[in-house]
Parts: C-alpha cells; structure tokens; sequence
C-alpha cells in the first residue's frame, strides 16, 4: 500500500496482487476495531475480533480480505491498512505500544496500596518515548486524522472499496467465499448484510455473544432490548453458522431463532459451541508488584448494572465498619458504562470506597496481568454472563476466584472457583474476609485446586471452529 500524502485516506490504493488460487475467500469484518481504535484497553468482544483477525492472518490455505460496514453495504478495507489497525490495536491493548500507558496504569494502582510502583516498568520506559497515538503506524495515523475528531465511527475512512467485484472474481474461478462477523456491530441493521448475501454465494458465519438485553433487559441500556432484538433477527436471517461462546448462550438464542422460522434443533443452522481462550502467554516477562503490599481484591469488568459493582461497595462499607485501617482493598478494573447511578454516588461519596476502593480505570493487559497476579482474589458478582472472560484468565494465572453462580460461571469454573449466590451479601462479605486473612486454609485450598484448572485456549477455540467456519469450502448453491 502506498499513502501519498494529502491524498484522502479513501483513495489509497491497495497495491496488492493476488495470484490465481482455490484457496476459499475469506471475509473478516472488522468493523468493531475501527470503532475503537481509540480505546486504551479491549472489552470481551474486542478481544474476541483481535483474536479472530490474528487467527486469520496466519492462516495460509485461505485469501483474508479486511471488511467493514458503511453505510448500506459491506465494504473492502485496504489490505494493508487493515493489517497495520490489527497490529496497533493489539500492540496498544497489550501495553507495548506504549510503555507509559502501562507504567501510568501500575502507578494508581502502587500510590494507592501505599508501594512503590513496579521497577522493572519505570526502567523500560525510554525518556523520549512516544505518546501512544505517535506510536501508531503511520498508515493508520494517515487513515484517522484529521477526521478521527470529527466522525464518530472511522470506518469510512477506513472501508471506501467495491466488495462485489472481489466476489464475483472468486465465485467465477469456483472458490469459496466465507464472510465472518464476530462482534455483534452494525447486526441491528439489515441492510448491509441482505446486500452482502444477494451479491453472490457467501457463507456467513456469526458469532452471538449474549442475550443479555433480550433477557434481561433491566441491565441493559434503554432501548437495547429492541436494538439486540433487531441483531438477532439479523443473525436469523443471515447466517449459515453461528458460534457461541458457551451452552448456555446457545440454549437461550435456539428459542429467537425458532421464532424466526430456523430449527436448530435440526442443525439449520449448526450452532457451535466453543469457549473463548485467553492468551498463552503474556506479551512480556512478568513484572510484580511491590513486596509488601497490604491485601487486596480486583473486580475486572465495565461497571454497568448487571456486574454487580453495588453489591461490592456495600460489601466495603460493612468490613470498614468492621476493619477500619486494616480494610482490604478493592481494585475496581474498568471503564464506566451505563445505568450505573447509584454505584457512581458510591464511589464518589462513600467514605469507606474513598478510603479503601480504587477505581483504577482501564488498563493495559500487562498492567492488568500485574494487577491481578498480587490479588488475593479476583472477584466476579456478575448477576448475569455470556461467558465470563476475566473468571477464565484469573484461574488460568493461579489467581482465586469469587465469583457468582450462574450458568455461565458454572461452565467454565465449577469445581475450581467459588462460586456464591450473587444476591447473598453476608456469603460473600464472610469469604472476602477470610481470603484476606494470612494463611487463609480456605484460599489455600482453591489455589491448590485450581493448579489443575485446564485453561481454554484460543488455539483450542479456532481448533474446534475451523472445519465449521472455513469449511466445508466449496461453493454454496445459488
């Protein structure tokens, strides 16, 4: 790809050649990434597309075409520039983009344990170094400024070319054409994907992440109930297959895609199960925090209503009742989303969340990992999940877990985590008190269980959804 500079970031040519191959076409679209690149750290779902996009990348029995949504119609992003956005956001995602971001991040979190923060960040961080957006590819920086202040979705910057004519060429030489959309972005509008399908043959493999707004729609943004009603419909309509990331998931979608006149129950369409992996490895060494630090829990979600955050800070003012100076503390992990009123005059006018609750705000994986690693346990009261990211990430790392018992948790965690009742305040106060004892037997005994946690991997995830996602790679039926 060549960028000239002052030309539109629409007109840059995609300079590449592609060579005659059987090889299926595959159609990844990217639309979720481009709404956030200028996000500082992922949500579930961002990391589910990064992962997808990484995946496919390496991929060599395939031809990878970047995709977006704008407008009506499913567009073509440039193959270069859909590359550099994958590698920048996952670099600014994992802390290596930009190494202040992290040390930024370990900084709140070491002033507020009373520790020094952690050396081995300071030290790496170059006095010259760049600020995370000068640290972008230039072809992304191209691609967003100046207009990234004035759109409020990129993508059409990002997504100008024909998508048709790239079809049509693979349909006439007898190839496969496999469109894949795992975000749930842009699903609320018909439009773009009726296009898509009636432009030629195209397998369309979609993945559905919840039902949270359909079933409980008190948790939800106003409105969101209609909106995920119109995503599913969307789902029903178009998809050849769709993932899920846990039974549970699936067991609540089969009744919507029944209504809509599907019958998975007779495999029309399959729906495949895989749960969500975790990265093998962390992008870096370890760094660990200060020793000496005074005990400490994390929650690890955006706070919004159905995760529960309420329950926590009410849980706070009872132990500072309790406890006083020698409260533990809470690490509160996220960004802040909606509905969420009463837990904001929480954290904002509680003394006890003032004295001995952090809102950290978004971290970078490594920062994150850091944080985690010290806690005396993760804890997820979510009243609702579809899969229940950070409970998998936390065992997978050693870390204990309190988490509540629903479905969700239940698939990924029973029998290694524990699990209480989300709505049983004095369960919960009594285990948080006692894993933040020394020696605490009872945080012993689920360190010792969870060594044996056998920790879902994304290898393992694209393992089971390859054969289904890519294939089978002739040509559907017109």
């Amino acid at each position: 790809m060549r960028v000239a500079t002052g030309r539109p970031a629409g007109e840059v040519a995609d300079n590449r050649v592609d060579k005659p191959t059987a090889a299926p076409l595959v159609l990844f679209d990217i639309s979720r990434l481009i709404a956030r690149i200028a996000r500082t750290a992922p949500t579930g779902i961002d990391r589910v597309e990064l992962a997808y996009a990484r995946w496919l990348i390496a991929e060599e029995d395939i031809e990878l075409r970047f995709v977006a949504v704008a407008g009506s119609r499913v567009r073509l992003v440039p193959d270069s520039l859909g590359r550099a956005l994958v590698d920048w956001v996952g670099r600014r995602w994992e802390g290596r983009a930009d190494r202040r971001e992290t040390e930024a991040g370990l900084a709140r979190v070491a002033r507020f344990l009373g520790i020094d923060a952690p050396a081995a960040v300071a030290a790496d961080r170059a006095a010259s170094a760049p600020g995370a957006f000068d640290a972008a590819p230039a072809v992304v920086r191209f691609a967003i400024e100046p207009f990234g202040r004035l759109l409020q979705n990129p993508v059409q910057v990002f997504a100008r070319g024909a998508l048709e004519p790239v079809m049509a060429a693979a349909t006439a030489a007898g190839r496969a054409v496999v469109y894949v959309h795992v975000s749930h972005h842009n699903l609320h509008r018909p439009e773009p994907f009726r296009r898509l399908k009636a432009a030629g043959p195209v397998r369309a493999v979609v993945f559905v992440h919840d039902l949270i707004p359909l079933d409980y729609p008190e948790y939800a943004r106003p409105g969101d109930d209609a909106k995920h009603a119109r995503r599913i419909a969307t789902v029903a309509e178009i998809a050849d297959v769709i993932l899920t990331n846990s039974q549970d998931t699936a067991d609540r979608l089969a009744p919507h895609l029944v209504a809509a006149g599907r019958r998975p129950a007779a495999g029309e369409p399959p729906i495949v199960v895989s749960h969500l992996g975790i990265p093998d490895a962390q992008p870096r060494a370890p760094v660990r925090l200060a020793a000496g630090a005074p005990p400490y829990f994390a929650v690890i979600s955006t706070i919004e209503a159905r995760k529960n955050h309420l329950l926590l800070l009410n849980l706070w003012r009872r132990l500072a009742e309790r406890h006083g100076a020698a409260t533990p503390k809470l690490v509160i992990v996220g960004r802040r989303g909606w509905e969420i009123e009463s837990v904001v005059d929480l954290l904002e006018r509680l003394p006890a969340a003032k004295a001995h609750v952090l809102e950290a705000g978004s971290l970078s994986d490594e920062a994150l990992a850091v944080v985690m690693g010290g806690a005396r346990a993760v804890l997820m009261p979510s009243l609702v999940e579809g899969f229940g990211m950070p409970v998998a990430e936390a065992l997978a790392a050693g870390v204990p877990v309190i988490a509540s018992r629903i479905p969700a948790h239940e698939e990924i965690a029973e029998g290694f985590a524990e699990l209480l009742d989300p709505l049983d305040g004095p369960a919960w106060l009594d285990a948080i008190e006692d894993y933040a004892r020394d020696g605490s037997a009872r945080r012993a005994a689920q360190c010792a269980r969870i060594a044996g946690y056998p920790a879902p991997t994304w290898a393992a995830h694209f393992a089971a959804v390859r054969s289904t996602v890519l294939g089978p790679l002739s040509p559907p039926a017109r």
